[in-house]
């Protein structure tokens, strides 16, 4: 009985710290879950990261109530890489892939992040030619056409498409997507490639009067045909984001550009100088970031 008594010693004192060691980890992964659940659920901050995709553009908003719109995707892979790197594993799949137009270094990308990151939307202008892009869930927009995404029973954000309108003709610039949004005291537009002509007519119609412009992704990466005096006159952006690929072959940003916004915009981030620029607003307070 004695020998007995000393085995189930033995094997007590063998599993017992083998039990301990699971159940910690149980315990840590149970708190980690836990952290992001009441992040998720309690965040009430915004984050648009402005990625450097080199020579095009892709932008991540990334919503208080777990929404995720990417727009645009640059030419290549890069694009893709970095939305799975920002995505949360409680939400890794895209709400929404929004293609402002179907240039190469605007949608060359799309293929990869559907596959890799399975966007439930797919919104594209109503104007050229996206055929190779199109899935069971895609939908064309025009001006007036609002994005609402909502979640846990309240509305989220609001994305108000400005440009084309309907019946719109012109290369892939003019009709490209232009979208803006407001959260809180701070408003951002993108404006794809759209060219000077899109910037008055949006103008004149009354769409951008004086309304406070927190961010202006420029359109056409900082492109003379792009971001004329009139428009940055208007608008008076506190930010400017300009993305473009270093030492491209089009010479972008252009010098005439670069000399409008140091009169017109408080604060200009180049993503082929400053790489990845993040910003993030609660609604009330507003700072820029490099770093998750």
């Amino acid at each position: 009985m004695k020998r007995v008594t000393q085995r189930i010693q033995k094997h007590i004192k063998l599993v017992s710290p083998y039990r301990k060691v699971v159940f910690v980890f149980v315990l840590i992964f149970i708190l980690t879950i836990l952290f992001f659940l009441l992040r998720a659920a309690d965040s009430s901050r915004l984050e648009v990261v402005f990625f450097d995709v080199g020579q095009g553009d892709g932008a991540l908003i990334k919503t208080p109530l777990g929404n995720t719109i990417l727009i645009d995707t640059g030419a290549n892979y890069i694009a893709s890489q970095k939305v799975e790197e920002y995505l949360s594993f409680l939400f890794p799949s895209l709400s929404t892939l929004l293609l402002t137009h179907p240039d190469l270094d605007h949608v060359g990308g799309a293929n990869k992040v559907i596959v890799e990151t399975t966007p439930r939307y797919l919104v594209l202008s109503g104007v050229g030619d996206y055929e190779e892009y199109r899935v069971a869930a895609s939908s064309t927009v025009h001006r007036g056409d609002v994005l609402q995404f909502s979640g846990r029973g309240k509305s989220d954000i609001m994305l108000e498409i400005l440009n084309p309108t309907v019946n719109m003709f012109g290369n892939n610039n003019h009709t490209s997507l232009v979208t803006r949004f407001v959260y809180g005291k701070f408003e951002y537009i993108f404006m794809g490639d759209a060219d000077a002509e899109v910037e008055r007519e949006l103008i004149a119609s009354g769409f951008l009067g004086s309304d406070y412009i927190t961010v202006l992704k420029l359109g056409h990466h900082g492109s003379n045909t792009s971001s004329s005096e009139v428009f940055l006159k208007t608008i008076k952006p506190e930010y400017c984001i300009i993305s473009a690929g270093r030492n491209n072959s089009y010479g972008h940003p252009h010098k005439e550009v670069l000399e409008r916004l140091e009169k017109y915009c408080g604060t200009v981030y180049r993503t082929d100088e400053d790489g990845d620029i993040i910003t993030k607003t609660d609604g009330n307070k507003f700072w820029v970031d490099f770093t998750r």
